[in-house]
């Protein structure tokens, strides 16, 4: 058995935190035919039942195959919960870049439970949009920006949008804008949207 063997197994035996630290590369980089066979097909029965951990480990593997595991657990979008299926169509968009495993959060996002909905915008923040595809995702991002009462994820949108727009992290004009666009008062913060 190779050593990125071993420790695959060893990471997908783990437990709580140190499984939630989820696999990386090195669990993956040398295996020989069979144990990625093996892998796969561990990586594929999770992926199934809905943990996000080996949704997020498609991205280490063949892009036909993280694909074809994708697709199969989105098609199980009536039986797993959204964070699995926003966690796979994450994945998928990474992989592809295909609009529309993006705009399959978007159109969900009202559908989310409460945890589920501050794990997707959270996913959604994370995401490079470029500005062919950002300019339709800003409007999402500033509702949440007007609308969510929770101001982490108020914080995560008004990120995503002045870093967006071209505002370098850390300038003193980031840091303004940042305040304006979490301002508890929403006049605020809709002024602060209208000068960007």
């Amino acid at each position: 058995m190779t050593e990125a063997f071993n420790m695959f197994m060893n990471q997908a035996a783990s437990q709580g935190r140190e499984y939630g630290d989820g696999f990386n590369s090195s669990h993956f980089d040398g295996l020989t035919q069979s144990e990625l066979t093996k892998v796969l097909r561990i990586i594929e029965e999770r992926a199934l039942d809905g943990d996000a951990i080996a949704i997020n480990a498609t991205s280490f593997i063949n892009i036909n195959d993280a694909v074809s595991i994708i697709e199969k657990v989105l098609r199980k979008s009536g039986s797993l919960g959204r964070k699995s299926i926003n966690q796979a169509s994450l994945e998928a968009y990474k992989i592809t870049r295909q609009r529309k495993y993006l705009d399959n959060m978007f159109d969900h996002l009202g559908l989310c439970s409460e945890q589920e909905r501050w794990h997707c915008i959270q996913l959604l923040c994370s995401i490079e949009y470029g500005n062919e595809w950002f300019e339709e995702a800003k409007a999402v991002f500033e509702k949440i920006v007007l609308d969510e009462q929770d101001e982490v994820l108020r914080h995560s949108a008004a990120k995503k949008i002045i870093l967006e727009s071209g505002i370098p992290e850390g300038t003193t004009i980031y840091q303004e804008k940042i305040k304006q666009l979490i301002n508890q008062e929403r006049k605020v913060r809709e002024k602060a949207l209208s000068d960007l």
